[in-house]
This record gives C-alpha cells, structure tokens and sequence, in this order.
C-alpha cells in the first residue's frame, strides 16, 4: 500500500515519509493520553459522558473493525470483491440486533449496564479474533466477527440515549449519531491509510482493543448516582 501510494501520487509519497518517523511509543503515549481523558470525563462529568465517549469510540472501532476485516479477508483468501458487500452488510445486520437488545435492556437499570459493558468487551474481542482469521477460519466466522462488531455498536446506542434524559429525543438522536459518525470516519481513516501501512495488522488490531477497554475503564470510573 506505501509503495502503491508513493506511485501514485508525490504527495502521499510525502505524508508516508513522514509516517515512517512515528514509533510505537508515540501510540502508547497517546493511548495513555486518551485513557487518562476518558477517566477524568468520567469522574467529573459522570455517566453521560461515559456513555457518549463509548458511542464515539465505538464508532471508531466498529468502522476501523470493518475495514481491518476487509485487509483481513483479502490476505486470507487473496480477493475480496466477492465478498466485501457481504461484510459490511452483515455489519449493518448486527447492528439492527444490537439495536433491539440495547431497547429492551434499557427497561432495567442493571440490565442496561450490563449490555453497555458487555458491547465494550464484545468490540475488543470482535478486534482480536481479526488476527486469528489472517491463518484460520472460514468466510462464515468472518461474517459471526463482523456480527458481533455490529451488535455491540448498535446495543450501546439506545442505552446511551437514555442516559441523556436532560435532553429532548432530537438532541440525543443527533448527538450519537453524530458522535457515532466522527469516530467511524476517524477509524477507518486511521486504519487504512496510517496503521495497516506503517505498522501492519497486529498492531492496529491491538489499538482498536486498547481504545475499546479503555473506555470500558471509564465506565467503571464515574461516580454513585443516578442514571
């Protein structure tokens, strides 16, 4: 991809060259960067702002999923045309799943708690099963994967609205969504022309992980009190 890069335009010739100047302790110190952020939005914002940075960084993970599993996929079985319409389809399907368990989760308190972190560890686990399917497993257990990305993304957005009480159903709808947006475009933007081509598969797989339990983290920082 560099190399095809670098081909085909003088300007991301440029830009990769100045990738290949970043480490990966500059990941780590911005992962610690980003933990230390979402913990302290926790404990003085609470869990409004937990929930909405966990639709954001979920959106993130869950678009950054679906591109990694399109790498994934064609390093696997050497093509992906055949096969990358059915991907994010069934992507979309799990969200639709996770969108009807996150509703009926949000008519008991501990219940939706439960699911809102649950979808955190779903999203990392979606991202580290990536890995095992560049050497095994067949086009079914890419499509389970992407599933389960797409149940855990769409499970937290419901429960997140309601914990957005103080505002009227157009503003929650707007601000997750929105939220849900951004991270996605970020996420596939950063997985597809930073992290694959600067430090390979392992590496981003493990910083959608690192993302997704640190806002997992978070969840468990914010204070006693009514949702």
């Amino acid at each position: 991809m560099v190399r095809e890069n670098a081909c085909s335009s003088p300007h991301f010739s440029g830009f990769y060259a100045g990738l290949a100047k970043v480490r990966v302790m500059h990941l780590l110190l911005l992962a610690g960067l980003l933990l230390l952020f979402l913990i302290i939005g926790a404990r003085v914002w609470g869990i409004r702002f937990s929930r909405a940075a966990g639709v954001g960084t979920s959106g993130f993970a869950g678009a950054a999923i679906s591109t990694l599993a399109i790498f994934v996929y064609q390093v696997r079985f050497g093509s992906v045309y055949s096969g990358v319409g059915l991907l994010l389809a069934t992507f979309m399907l799990g969200t639709v799943l996770g969108g009807m368990l996150g509703t009926k989760s949000t008519e008991k308190y501990r219940g939706k708690n439960v699911v809102f972190l649950g979808a955190e560890f779903g999203l990392a686990l979606a991202a580290g099963f990536l890995l095992l399917l560049v050497h095994i497993g067949s086009p079914l257990i890419f499509l389970s994967v992407l599933i389960l990305a797409g149940a855990a993304l769409g499970a937290q957005f419901p429960i997140a609205g309601a914990s957005l009480h103080r505002r009227t159903i157009g503003q929650r709808a707007g601000l997750l969504v929105a939220l849900d947006l951004t991270g996605g475009f970020f996420g596939a933007l950063t997985v597809a022309l930073f992290l694959v081509p600067v430090f390979g598969l392992p590496i981003s797989a493990a910083t959608i992980v690192f993302i997704k339990l640190s806002s997992a983290i978070s969840q468990f920082c914010c204070p006693a009190s009514g949702d």
